[in-house]
């Protein structure tokens, strides 16, 4: 019975994805497609994840950990992705934590990222100034 449901769950593509399946299958097939003859790769974990708005889009910006065996030997990497709101689409992808700063892409991103920053700090000092602190 249980060999049957497995079956039948794992030919089944009805069932929702959550944003972390989605970002974990999207990184997966980026990554795989740089992959050598003999490397694999082995998921880690996502990360950060915040939503920005670049270039008047609303996006998804994530970081994925993972490693790559080639040889009995890991590597750990760090992917940073760029995706849609929903995380259906993947924009950009880049090893760069700071991605690419000739790529118009991460330069939005890092100028969203400042931006919210920024904001997140207005929003702390006047929280602040209402304590009277």
């Amino acid at each position: 019975m249980a060999s049957v449901m497995m079956l039948v769950l794992s030919s089944c593509d009805s069932f929702p994805i959550t944003q972390e399946g989605k970002v974990k299958k999207a990184a997966t097939t980026y990554i795989e497609q740089g992959l050598k003859d003999g490397e694999c790769m082995h998921w880690g974990s996502c990360g950060l994840r915040l939503h920005l708005d670049v270039n008047g889009k609303t996006c998804t910006y994530t970081e994925v950990k993972y490693s790559v065996s080639t040889d009995g030997k890991d590597e750990q990497k760090t992917l940073y992705l760029l995706l849609s709101e929903d995380c259906d689409e993947l924009i950009a992808a880049t090893d760069q934590k700071d991605g690419n700063r000739q790529d118009p892409v991460w330069q939005a991103v890092d100028a969203a990222m400042n931006q919210s920053i920024d904001e997140a700090r207005k929003e702390i000092n006047d929280a602040l100034k209402e304590l009277g602190m």
